[in-house]
């Protein structure tokens, strides 16, 4: 019985020496509370962030680019020798809602020619007649088939962007054209 005591006190003896120390608990709960006000921190930093790029975006998007049209230019140069002058970038793109009246335009147009046409297999740009005919011949042999008609989204942008420049129409709301002008401000040279 006297070993079984022993054996009880000894077990005893290993829980203490294992059971965390005031301060052990004491750093732990320190360093928990410091994770949390940095994730606070974070939040908050992340937040204003936000705010001061929604900021720059009205400035360098609406304001900015606003006040050199009113003014008729495009650009000007500071006495600093700095420069602003406006980029815009075209954006477009195809709607599943508006994806066949944009190819029928195309094919109306004559702009068929960015069209990619795919029946198991990828025709290219201009290839509408060859997707055809095949289209027709797997029909007439009975076979089933499956044509995806798309066109790059950098094709598009770049065919409207041209479409645009040249003056020439293209309607907007079927391609979901988007015109963003942008001020760049160029610093001086440094002598």
């Amino acid at each position: 019985m006297n070993d079984l005591l022993q054996e009880m006190a000894s077990d005893a003896a290993e829980q203490a020496m294992r059971l965390p120390s005031d301060d052990g608990l004491r750093i732990v709960a320190d360093l928990a509370n410091e994770q949390l006000r940095l994730q606070q921190l974070v939040c908050e930093q992340e937040a204003a962030l936000n705010d001061l790029k929604e900021q720059l975006t009205e400035v360098s998007e609406v304001d900015l680019p606003s006040a050199l049209e009113a003014l008729g230019v495009a650009s000007v140069t500071l006495s600093d020798g700095g420069c602003i002058t406006i980029k815009e970038s075209v954006f477009a793109g195809i709607t599943e809602k508006n994806k066949e009246a944009a190819f029928e335009w195309l094919e109306a147009t004559d702009n068929d020619g960015i069209i990619n046409n795919a029946v198991e297999c990828n025709f290219g740009k201009g290839q509408d007649s060859e997707a055809q005919r095949l289209t027709e011949l797997l029909s007439s042999q009975g076979y089933s088939y499956t044509n995806t008609r798309s066109v790059n989204s950098q094709t598009l942008k770049a065919f409207v962007r041209k479409q645009l420049e040249e003056g020439l129409p293209i309607p907007v709301d079927v391609f979901s054209i988007h015109v963003k002008k942008t001020a760049l401000i160029g610093l001086p040279k440094k002598k």
